[in-house]
């Protein structure tokens, strides 16, 4: 089987409770600085670099959302590790 070369990470996703207080967290205790932000009628995310690490924090207005509901019963939890490949199509074969 042939491997798909990874390039890098791109980043990382969280579903928190509040996307504005965690990301504000990291970019105080650790030197992030926030560079995008995305409100729908039922998200926000906020979006925080450090160099070449990303983080999204996305929380939801609607608290019976299903994803609401288990940051409730779970906490704040990791959604998505995005990652940089050179060829996208050999990787999904894999």
């Amino acid at each position: 089987m042939e491997r798909s070369t990874l390039d890098a990470f791109h980043h990382v996703e969280f579903f928190v409770s509040n996307a504005h207080q965690a990301a504000y967290y990291y970019c105080i205790s650790f030197g992030f600085e926030r560079f995008a932000i995305r409100r729908t009628t039922s998200s926000t995310s906020v979006a925080i670099r450090n160099q070449s690490v990303i983080f999204v924090f996305t929380s939801f207005s609607d608290g019976n959302s299903q994803y609401a509901s288990h940051i409730i019963e779970h906490g704040d939890n990791v959604k998505d590790i995005a990652f940089r490949v050179c060829d996208l199509d050999a990787s999904i074969k894999l």
